[in-house]
């Protein structure tokens, strides 16, 4: 064991000059780790592999280390070589493409130069060629060889300061002024065209080219000179020739000759029809399409007959004061001008332009923009656009057309008015004048249309609504008439009153539908100010009229029998026999009125007449029983049955109708509280107040205490017996009834139907009888509407 340790401790002397500190550490870990070791040849021969492995390993890593150095210091003067040769080659590349560089501008311009002497000579060829085809006047050949010439000189436009180059350009530029002159020479002797120009043979037509410089072979090949020489020059030349060509028709139709007042209004367009015709045949193959030189010549005639008619219309002041015939007869003219020139010019470009927006908007041509001049240029040469080029400047003057048309619609409807029959062709009978009045409108809104839907058909418009008023007013006074009549109100009566209802139905639907078409027409400036709503109310009112006065009408009939039941002894009566002779009178009215009513009048209006009919009679019935004096035991069964004989009359009116729904639950109730009423006017008269209070309660458990106060006056008890038992019914909870409605006082516009008086009351019951069928009469008025069109289109 001593062995072993000594053999430790050489080991470690030897291992601790060769390794680094963090070696020796852990060589002292191991001594003491094996001096815990007890024995063992094993672990001692281990351990000292151990030593020696870690020993090995330690001196191989430093060696390494050290020629990893060495490696890198190689590297790294290599790496230095290597940059000094690129350096080099970077410098000697340089210098490569700098010589490179040098040779490819010397080529560059040697090409450029070689070019421009190509083109300097072919400069000078052009020149001299251009000179010599425009001496001898050889169009066609000038026009291509000027393009060449042009685009000669531009190469060389930054080269005008060189003398020759110089020269060479102020050359061209006379050549283009010569051939200008030359070719407006040549076209100007020929502009002027008469619209009778003699049309003889083709030889005698060949003989009107002066010289051979004006064969159209020549003035073909001219036009293309002018392409050539730009847009400006194209625009002067189709002036030029338009304003010749129409100098005749300034010596005919200018201001102040003899033919410019408006009767020959339709010559100017027949002169202008043989002019065209004339120059076309003429002149068809000498102009490109592209110019629409015979479109421009038509917009110049625009331009000078809109200046002629501007003037002899300002001969009239006022307006008012032209005469119509002679205004609308060249107004139609003028239109039908338009509409053959739209057709013939601007359909073949491509029909509406924006140009016409603007005209047809302002009444004013509008002036292309320089860019879209260019574009023009580039293309087709379109023309201004025609509709209303002319025809606008009647549109200050046609007032008096208005005033005219608003005459002529007056009188027609005196006539239809005095002509009044009864048009049965539609689903309900009407009135002709109602008909007859919407389709004059509708005539006269075609008519209008076709000249102006400016100004001028918004004041037509005007004239219509006020038409329509006094339409809604005679109605109304056809129903004043008829019901103040002194024959009394009788079937002929309620039967006028249901065309006049009818009538105002078609015209309060056929409105909308004016104002919709007015609408469509009208120039937007004038769409936002169309509305008609206050018409159409006007006609909502005579319906309003006419059912009142119905209902007014046949209830007159019904009350006289009321005033004889309340002035009737019922307590003197002995038995109970049949019906009331009132009763009898109101079953005959009934079943006089109401079936032939049905039969005149739409369901919507019939169920509205039954409601009111109801809401305005029955009540009053209820009252009529509490107006009575006395009434006895047999009186109160008579009336029982009187009650049930006017409930069943009522009922039976709707007959299997279930829109009338609401008007049975009216009658119900109303019927059931007058049942009420008298089963308890009818109790033995010995029976005891609570008996009478119980049942009254039991009975009527919505009654007042004024309700009970009328049972009692009924039964014939004094007032001053009364106080005890209407304090033990105000004790049992019968509260008083609240005053009586006031009455709301509905106006009507002026020249309408009158002022309608109704109590919160009858508004409430109206509301209740109509709320239910809202949608039902919503579908009939859109059907009635539906047909009303239909009939008045067939009519048409």
């Amino acid at each position: 064991m001593k062995d072993f340790q000594m053999k430790a401790v050489y080991l470690h002397s030897i291992v601790s000059y060769q390794v680094s500190k963090h070696v020796r550490m852990k060589v002292r870990r191991f001594i003491v780790d094996c001096n815990s070791l007890t024995s063992g040849t094993k672990a001692e021969a281990n351990m000292y592999e151990a030593v020696r492995s870690q020993a090995t390993s330690s001196a191989l890593a430093v060696r390494n280390i050290s020629e990893s150095r060495d490696s890198i210091k190689q590297l790294s003067s290599k790496i230095k070589e290597i940059k000094g040769k690129a350096a080099q080659s970077e410098i000697m590349v340089q210098e490569i493409c700098r010589d490179i560089k040098r040779l490819d501008y010397a080529k560059k311009n040697l090409t450029l130069t070689i070019t421009s002497l190509k083109r300097f000579h072919m400069l000078i060829k052009g020149v001299d060629k251009l000179e010599f085809m425009v001496h001898k006047r050889q169009y066609r050949e000038a026009a291509n060889l000027l393009q060449a010439v042009a685009e000669l000189v531009e190469h060389f436009k930054n080269h005008e300061a060189v003398p020759k180059i110089k020269e060479l350009c102020n050359t061209v530029e006379q050549m283009k002024d010569l051939l200008s002159k030359q070719i407006f020479e040549d076209f100007e002797s020929l502009s002027e065209i008469s619209a009778d120009f003699y049309r003889g043979s083709e030889e005698e037509n060949i003989q009107y080219y002066s010289a051979s410089t004006q064969t159209p072979e020549s003035l073909a090949g001219a036009c293309c000179v002018v392409d050539a020489l730009g847009s400006d020059t194209r625009r002067m030349l189709i002036s030029t020739l338009c304003k010749g060509w129409l100098k005749p028709y300034e010596r005919i139709f200018g201001t102040g000759s003899s033919d410019a007042t408006l009767e020959f209004t339709k010559r100017r367009y027949a002169w202008f029809q043989r002019a065209l015709g004339d120059n076309e045949e003429r002149f068809l193959p000498i102009f490109p399409n592209s110019w629409q030189i015979f479109g421009h010549f038509a917009v110049l005639f625009c331009e000078y007959t809109r200046k002629h008619l501007k003037a002899e219309l300002g001969k009239f002041d006022p307006p008012e004061s032209v005469p119509v015939g002679e205004l609308v007869r060249a107004l139609r003219c003028t239109l039908d001008f338009e509409e053959a020139m739209t057709l013939r010019f601007e359909e073949a470009q491509g029909g509406t332009k924006p140009e016409e927006q603007n005209l047809r908007s302002t009444g004013e041509l509008s002036q292309p923009s320089p860019g879209t001049e260019a574009k023009e240029s580039e293309s087709k040469y379109l023309v201004a656009p025609f509709s209303r080029s002319i025809s606008f400047v009647f549109e200050p003057y046609l007032v008096a057309y208005v005033k005219r048309e608003s005459e002529s619609i007056r009188d027609q409807l005196q006539k239809v008015l005095r002509e009044e029959e009864v048009d049965k062709n539609g689903p309900m009978p009407l009135l002709s004048s109602a008909v007859n009045l919407f389709l004059y409108i509708k005539n006269s809104i075609s008519r209008c249309t076709k000249f102006t839907t400016g100004q001028a058909f918004y004041d037509l418009y005007k004239e219509h609504k006020a038409c329509l008023v006094q339409y809604s007013n005679d109605l109304n006074a056809k129903v004043n008439s008829t019901v103040s009549s002194k024959k009394g109100f009788d079937v002929e009566t309620a039967t006028t009153l249901c065309f006049v209802l009818n009538s105002a139905e078609y015209c309060a639907d056929t409105v909308s539908q004016l104002e919709d078409m007015v609408k469509s027409k009208i120039d937007t400036a004038f769409v936002d100010a169309v509305d008609m709503e206050k018409e159409q109310d006007l006609f909502y009112g005579n319906i309003t009229n006419s059912l009142t006065s119905l209902v007014n009408g046949v209830e007159s009939i019904l009350l006289p029998g009321l005033q004889d039941m309340t002035k009737r002894n019922w307590s003197a009566l002995e038995h109970v026999g049949d019906q009331s002779r009132h009763i009898n009178v109101i079953s005959s009215t009934i079943s006089e009125f109401v079936p032939s009513t049905k039969g005149l009048l739409s369901e919507v209006y019939f169920k509205t007449f039954c409601d009111k009919l109801a809401f305005a009679f029955l009540p009053k019935y209820f009252h009529s029983i509490t107006q009575c004096k006395l009434i006895g035991d047999y009186g109160s069964q008579q009336l029982l049955l009187d009650t049930h004989a006017l409930k069943t009359i009522f009922l039976q009116i709707p007959s299997d109708d279930s829109t009338m729904e609401t008007f049975s639950k009216f009658v119900t109730s109303e019927m059931e509280k007058c049942e009420v009423l008298l089963k308890l006017v009818g109790m033995p008269i010995g029976t005891a107040d609570h008996l009478l209070l119980e049942n009254f309660t039991l009975l009527w458990p919505h009654g007042a205490i004024q309700d009970f106060q009328t049972v009692l006056d009924l039964r014939g008890r004094p007032r001053n017996k009364q106080v005890k038992i209407l304090k033990e019914a105000a004790a049992n909870g019968i509260a008083e009834r609240e005053a009586k409605p006031e009455r709301i006082s509905i106006a009507s516009p002026e020249g309408t139907s009158p002022a309608i008086n109704m109590s919160k009351f009858d508004i409430l019951n109206a509301v209740k009888g109509f709320s239910a069928d809202m949608s039902s009469a919503f579908e009939s008025n859109v059907n009635n509407l539906q047909s009303s069109y239909k009939r008045a289109v067939n009519k048409n």
